[in-house]
């Protein structure tokens, strides 16, 4: 198991984005604490990554669609 950071560490990203994400999950898949610390599991893990996966091809595909757009490019 990993912890936050472990995690962020891991995915170029901040400790803060990690529990963004942990806090969009569904509450049975999200972490749980031990020691007082959030304990990342390879389930958990796997939906975090599949997650922000999703995140940023919507992401990717709208800038794709804007510069598509020239009529978008003068307003955008």
């Amino acid at each position: 198991m990993k912890t936050v950071q472990e995690l962020a560490d891991e995915l170029g990203v901040t400790r803060q984005r990690v529990q963004q994400v942990l806090q969009a999950l569904p509450k049975e898949k999200q972490a749980k604490k031990e020691k007082g610390r959030l304990q990342i599991t390879e389930q958990v893990e796997t939906d975090i990554k599949t997650f922000m996966s999703k995140k940023d091809a919507i992401k990717a595909s709208k800038q794709t669609s804007k510069q598509a757009n020239p009529i978008c490019l003068l307003i955008c």
